[in-house]
């Protein structure tokens, strides 16, 4: 059973759609790297104009009901008023 199906979603004019990180690495107190953690600890570490390429490095996954269409990778530049960023 997956968890969310397209044709629930499609019923009411939504598009599914899921951002899947691309591999990022940055200096953390410790050594070795440790991998996935949240936003926060990029934040803590990484200067501003860092973080903002890391915002950039996804890509968009279209589903239908358990299986992936396709992958889009994310090429354009993100508009921060669009996404509420404004303050980075």
């Amino acid at each position: 059973m997956a968890l969310y199906k397209e044709r629930d979603f499609l019923k009411f004019g939504i598009e599914l759609s899921f951002i899947r990180s691309d591999a990022i690495q940055y200096h953390q107190f410790a050594e070795p790297f440790v991998p996935s953690l949240s936003i926060i600890d990029v934040l803590m570490f990484c200067p501003l104009d860092e973080i903002r390429k890391f915002l950039k490095q996804y890509q968009l996954l279209k589903f239908s009901d358990s299986k992936i269409l396709h992958f889009e990778s994310h090429e354009e530049m993100i508009d921060d008023r669009q996404y509420g960023l404004g303050y980075l």
